[in-house]
C-alpha cells in the first residue's frame, strides 16, 4: 500500500470514527420522583418504575390514586398522556409544585439548552415553559392548578446542546481498522 493511499484509508477512517451521536435521551437512566407540595417533598410510591432507562415506548407511570400520567420519552422529546379512570376531568391541586421530577442517574449532564411546546399538546393551560425546569442533570415539571381533560396530553420538544456524545464502538471500530492498516503497511514493507 502506497503512502498516498494509506492516508488516504486513515483520513477516511477518522471521519467515520468522528460520526458521533447527538446528544439525546435515548439510552439515559433516570430516577423518578413526584414532587409534592414543593419541590423538597417527594409524594413516595407514586411511580412505576422508579428508575428506568429511556428506549421504545412508555417509560414510566405515576398515580396518585386517582388521576394516572404515562410518561413516554424520545430522542428529544417527553409526552405525558394524563388519564383520570372514571372522570371526564379533574384538576392537579394548587401548590408551589405539583408534578414529576426526572434525575439523570450515572452523573453527566442532560445537555439540555432549549425546551418548546410540541402541536401535538393538548393540556389546556400549559403555556408557561417557566413550569419546566431543567438544571444540569434533571428536569421536572409543576402540573400546579392545572385543569385537565381524561387523555390529555402535554408534548415537549428538547434542543440539546452542540456536543456530540462519543460512541464507543466507533472509537473501538476505529482503532482496530488502524491496527489493521498497520499490520498490513508494516507486512508489505
Amino acid at each position: 500500500m502506497s503512502h498516498r493511499a494509506f492516508g488516504l484509508a486513515v483520513i477516511a477512517l477518522l471521519s467515520l470514527a468522528a460520526a458521533s451521536a447527538q446528544a439525546n435521551f435515548i439510552g439515559k437512566s433516570f430516577s423518578a420522583e413526584y414532587l409534592f407540595p414543593d419541590t423538597g417533598t417527594v409524594f413516595t410510591g407514586a411511580f412505576t418504575p422508579s428508575t428506568f432507562a429511556v428506549g421504545a415506548g412508555t417509560e414510566t407511570t405515576s398515580s396518585d390514586g386517582v388521576t394516572q400520567i404515562a410518561y413516554d420519552f424520545g430522542a428529544n422529546s417527553l409526552t405525558l398522556t394524563i388519564t383520570n379512570p372514571g372522570q371526564v376531568s379533574g384538576s392537579f391541586t394548587s401548590a408551589s409544585f405539583n408534578g414529576p421530577n426526572f434525575a439523570l442517574q450515572g452523573g453527566g449532564s442532560l445537555g439540555i439548552s432549549n425546551v418548546s411546546l410540541n402541536p401535538a399538546n393538548t393540556l389546556t393551560g400549559f403555556t408557561d415553559l417557566t413550569r419546566v425546569v431543567l438544571a444540569t442533570d434533571r428536569l421536572a415539571i409543576n402540573l400546579a392548578g392545572l385543569a385537565y381533560q381524561s387523555g390529555n396530553v402535554l408534548a415537549l420538544d428538547f434542543a440539546f446542546d452542540g456536543q456530540v456524545v462519543p460512541e464507543p464502538a466507533s472509537i473501538v471500530l476505529l482503532a482496530m481498522a488502524l491496527a489493521g492498516l498497520f499490520a498490513v503497511r508494516r507486512a508489505r514493507s
